[in-house]
């Protein structure tokens, strides 16, 4: 099984499928959108990997931290929960999101990413919540708590949660929580 590439970009493609060429060998990889966004044919990569094997292909899925690899593969546990969908889950909340929304309980938030039903997501939260070892990586921090904050604020002013989602990842979550939400609503004037 492949559990790491070290080798340089040989091409990027806008579904987040990554060409890694080691020695001579390209590897196609494919990782969460989010993760590809500054990603450059040439530069240099090391990318975790979890190897997908089946009848008819092999598919490797790959991320720069190997705790967003371990979120992946408990993701991928959730029965109804593929490879490509909990690549659009971590492309949509982020690592950190997925937790803080499994800690939480906030089906809505699951449910935000699309191909998430009401009922996947609660099923997520029973066989995913009782898991300490996602909890014990990832652990609800002080900046996470300021974004659920301005993502309260930003809800109470009328925007949709999947709109928040979207925007509130590219804030800077060390800025105070007004900073942050006129930077959300600047951001949210853009789009």
């Amino acid at each position: 099984m492949i559990a790491l590439l070290n080798g340089n970009i040989a091409s990027v493609t806008l579904n987040g499928d990554v060409t890694i060429d080691v020695n001579g060998v390209g590897y196609k990889v494919s990782m969460p959108e989010r993760e590809t966004i500054n990603l450059r044919a040439g530069n240099a990569i090391t990318v975790f990997v979890h190897t997908q094997v089946r009848e008819d292909s092999i598919v490797l899925f790959g991320f720069i931290e190997s705790s967003s690899k371990e979120l992946f593969e408990k993701l991928i546990s959730v029965s109804g929960i593929g490879g490509k969908l909990a690549l659009v889950m971590l492309s949509v909340l982020s690592a950190q999101g997925i937790v803080d929304a499994l800690s939480t309980s906030d089906v809505d938030m699951l449910c935000s990413v699309p191909g998430i039903g009401k009922k996947t997501a609660q099923r997520m939260v029973v066989e995913l919540s009782s898991v300490q070892s996602i909890f014990d990586i990832f652990v609800p921090n002080i900046q996470s708590t300021t974004q659920n904050e301005v993502r309260e604020a930003l809800e109470e002013l009328g925007y949709r949660r999947d709109e928040i989602t979207s925007i509130i990842t590219n804030v800077d979550p060390t800025l105070s929580i007004d900073v942050m939400i006129k930077e959300c609503l600047r951001l949210m004037a853009k789009v």
